[in-house]
């Protein structure tokens, strides 16, 4: 009965640590181990993986990984291991290039945490290697659409905008182009998260007939054009066209993009 029982526990360990490898695979985490009274370092499979080599081509040292550091991540990378080695930097949370097989560099997040003796002595790192690749490329990508769209915007006159009304009635613009600036005589970050401060310069004439007009775009989905009037302390008044495409978001939301247009000349003529 204390055989099958032992039998039973180590069968369990086993497919335990299984699970666990494959999970590590799935997810491609690569794994290192640095023992710091031996100066040993091991790499896993799946972190020669991640720069495009089989477990075998790889040696496991720690050169393996300073000499494919990205010249403009070296210093930083070696500054952050060296300083969470000697305690001054409390957690190991950092991101730097290393180069691929291919000759592409990748980009990886290392975390890493200590194992310590009984005398709370750090004996050993171990840690894990994410690539992110994917996810800064993205970002890269996401910076060079915005700063595209803020060198468009910037030669249109009016504003450019996103407009998203949440479903408990409050709103923002997510996006506003310089414009805005001059129309409102307010910054664009005032009302990236509340935009009410436009509001106030709103003709109290028209501000019902806006907001109706703002709620049946909402309601139906349809495009939003519409003209109002701006009227500001100093008795300055401004005629705007708004013209704008809604679509609904997961959370309810309504976002609208759109354009805002000063039209107080053609008014007057």
């Amino acid at each position: 009965m204390h055989d099958q029982l032992n039998n039973s526990q180590d069968e369990s360990i086993r497919a335990g640590e299984v699970r666990t490898q494959l999970l590590i695979h799935a997810a491609n985490v690569g794994l290192w181990d640095w023992d710091l009274l031996t100066n040993q370092v091991y790499f896993s499979p799946e972190w020669k993986m991640q720069l495009g080599y089989a477990a075998h081509e790889l040696t496991n040292r720690y050169e393996e990984w300073e000499s494919r550091l990205h010249p403009s991540d070296r210093d930083s990378a070696l500054t952050a291991v060296r300083e969470f080695r000697a305690g001054v930097r409390p957690t190991y949370d950092v991101e730097f290039r290393l180069r691929h097989r291919d000759g592409s560099w990748r980009w990886i997040c290392a975390r890493a945490d200590f194992q310590r003796d009984a005398a709370g002595k750090a004996v050993r790192i171990m840690g894990c290697h994410l690539d992110i690749t994917d996810r800064k490329n993205a970002d890269a990508a996401r910076i060079e659409a915005f700063e595209r769209l803020e060198k468009i915007a910037s030669r249109v006159p009016g504003v450019v905008y996103q407009f998203r009304m949440r479903p408990d009635g409050t709103f923002s613009f997510p996006y506003a182009s310089e414009g805005l600036r001059n129309l409102y005589r307010i910054s664009p970050a005032e009302v990236r998260e509340d935009g009410s401060k436009l509001c106030v310069h709103h003709h109290p004439d028209d501000s019902r007939a806006l907001l109706a007009s703002i709620e049946k775009s909402k309601s139906d989905l349809s495009p939003w054009s519409h003209e109002f009037r701006l009227k500001f302390p100093d008795g300055t008044l401004r005629w705007l066209l708004g013209n704008a495409i809604p679509e609904r978001e997961e959370d309810g939301s309504t976002l609208w993009h759109g354009y805002m247009a000063d039209i107080s000349d053609r008014k007057s003529a």
